[in-house]
């Protein structure tokens, strides 16, 4: 009986331990990095943990964006997951794939882009303003959602959920005399 005691507390012990690291003790924000989130669509993307951290780094003027950058999601220290804003000068939502070095399963000649851990909305810039300097001659721009690591999980459906709304949110944001959508 004495060594049966000690033994069942451990087991208790353990498997209280192990649910607990499985539940997500902070809440899903309804904002990341200036962006309004729907959080029922972003639940999935946001890990089991108890802190997460965001660390933004758009690059905004005059209270815009400008159609580069990333804003970054860890949780305990670990990356979660990305929004990202990159530009495009002549390929188009290809040449966003390329630049993100995603692993992307579709590849239509369409503006949305789903693989398995990202998705990416393309939006074309207008004609361009002619005191664009040509490092800003941008024909376009990705925005994007990477999931970080590989967990097994085929998040396709998921993200492509979640990058069309993004986007719409996104381009109005963005600075019109570096990317007019």
């Amino acid at each position: 009986m004495r060594v049966l005691v000690p033994v069942l507390a451990g087991v208790v012990v353990a498997c209280s331990g192990g649910a607990g690291a499985e539940e997500r003790e902070y809440s899903v924000p309804e904002e990341l990095c200036g962006l309004p989130i729907d959080v029922g669509s972003f639940d999935a993307l946001f890990p089991p943990g108890e802190e997460m951290q965001v660390r933004d780094q758009f690059q905004r003027t005059g209270g815009h964006l400008l159609p580069d950058g990333m804003c970054t999601v860890t949780v305990d220290g670990d990356p979660a997951f990305h929004l990202a804003l990159t530009p495009a000068y002549e390929g188009g939502v290809q040449e966003v794939v390329d630049k993100r070095r995603y692993e992307i399963t579709d590849d239509t000649p369409d503006t949305l882009r789903i693989g398995p851990l990202a998705a990416i909305r393309y939006v074309e810039c207008g004609d361009a303003t002619p005191q664009r300097p040509p490092e800003y001659d941008y024909d376009g721009f990705g925005t994007s959602v990477g999931v970080e690591g590989d967990g097994g999980e085929d998040l396709s459906g998921t993200l492509e959920q979640v990058v069309g709304p993004l986007a719409e949110e996104v381009a109005p944001q963005v600075h019109p005399e570096f990317c007019d959508v």
